[in-house]
């Protein structure tokens, strides 16, 4: 193995050692996994128990959720103090209600605790910053790093942060629990996911590629953007070198937008180990933009894994490096879905999202389908393909009520 490569996988193991310390969930019924560096917790209430050490060191653990209960619960403090949602050895994360908006809106805000890990969560707040804007990934509401602030955001929250020793973050709060959640209660309920969710939450996928490929490096003060292609700009691909089921949360639901009007948006969380993937140059824009994300990126086949669990009720991680199947004219990874009676075992799956799949997890980079291209298909389907788009036997399912009907039961009221 070349040296260059020894080294950076023994700085990935090293950074994932450290950031197991960050936190550990307060609740098993329903958290939103912070991780190491960059997550958010979303759970359902918990009695808190409160056994910390009144006499605990201020950098401790103990001393970082005294020092932040008791500042968050002054008479004139906007931000109310709820619960801790995640802590470890190097640092907290508490929940707060922001009482000056109606009804009161949540965040959490994420602090170190010894000095080691300051350096940390300076390096995600620089992380942060370059996806304020991105749809799908966890927002950045407001920070400070060392002595300075959030230069947009001060004069909402410069005040009540005053006397608030060390940095910290300030990032939304996730109420739906994350992508693994979901998927363990479709697996235990051998629940078939319909076809138009699928097709939402392969959408949320390749736009949060883009955003990872494009980073907007917006503002926290506009809105957030959907993620697209931006023609003729090379990508500057950020890797973020842990996805898994864990890192993916469910947002929320919004009316306003068809994509998120019947399955909530997803984000992804946690940027402890995010890094800038090794490119290839090459003399066009396209140019080994594929081999790059594959190689170095990882994104297009750990997503697709994570799609594949849910399609096939596959409780494990799917096969991998096995003899491919045969999709297209093309050797695929998507096996499950294109070894020999494949088509037979998911009936109910839609042929274009089955072929989408297997084409973006070729074996051979080249023989994969370009971003812009995938984004079409997808976007297409989500926009146009309703109910009567699928056979007789399976248009129930299908429907806008059944929909409605299988997020509720699988991301509202679990």
């Amino acid at each position: 193995m070349a040296p260059s490569l020894i080294r950076a996988l023994f700085k990935i193991e090293k950074l994932k050692a450290t950031r197991r310390g960050w936190f550990r969930s307060k609740n098993k019924q329903r958290t939103n996994q912070p991780g190491g560096a960059g997550g958010v917790v979303g759970q359902a209430a918990a009695p808190e128990q409160e056994n910390w050490d009144p006499n605990a060191d201020p950098l401790s653990p103990d001393g970082i959720k005294i020092s932040t209960r008791r500042h968050f619960q002054g008479r004139d403090q906007p931000f109310k103090y709820q619960r801790i949602v995640g802590e470890g050895i190097y640092g907290i994360a508490a929940l707060l209600h922001d009482t000056r908006s109606q009804p009161p809106s949540k965040v959490v805000i994420k602090r170190p605790s010894r000095r080691e890990a300051q350096a940390a969560l300076r390096q995600e707040i620089r992380r942060l910053r370059r996806f304020r804007g991105a749809a799908h990934v966890l927002q950045m509401v407001s920070y400070r790093d060392r002595d300075f602030g959030d230069p947009e955001r001060d004069a909402d929250w410069g005040r009540p942060m005053t006397g608030l020793d060390g940095p910290f973050i300030v990032m939304e709060y996730l109420e739906m629990g994350s992508f693994e959640q979901f998927w363990n209660r479709c697996i235990q309920a051998r629940v078939r996911v319909p076809n138009r969710v699928l097709w939402s939450i392969m959408l949320c996928l390749i736009r949060g590629l883009i955003a990872f490929a494009w980073p907007p490096r917006g503002s926290s003060l506009q809105a957030e953007t959907i993620e697209r292609v931006p023609p003729g700009v090379r990508p500057d691909i950020l890797a973020h070198n842990d996805l898994h089921v864990g890192n993916i949360m469910f947002g929320s639901l919004q009316p306003d937008i068809r994509e998120h009007s019947l399955v909530p948006q997803l984000k992804i969380i946690d940027l402890g180990l995010a890094d800038s993937a090794e490119q290839k140059q090459g003399p066009r824009d396209w140019d080994n933009f594929n081999e790059s994300l594959g190689q170095s990126f990882k994104y297009i086949t750990d997503s697709l894994q994570i799609l594949l669990r849910l399609i096939t009720n596959w409780a494990g991680n799917p096969p991998m490096f096995q003899q491919p199947a045969i999709c297209s004219g093309f050797e695929t990874d998507a096996i499950l879905l294109w070894e020999d009676g494949a088509d037979q075992r998911y009936p109910r799956l839609d042929e274009a999202l089955r072929r989408l799949i297997g084409r973006m997890m070729a074996r051979n980079f080249r023989d994969r389908p370009l971003l812009e291209d995938i984004l079409y298909i997808a976007e297409e389907a989500v926009r146009t393909r309703t109910a009567d788009h699928y056979p007789s036997e399976y248009r129930r399912e299908e429907t806008d009520t059944s929909i409605r009907a299988f997020v509720k039961r699988f991301l509202l009221d679990a």
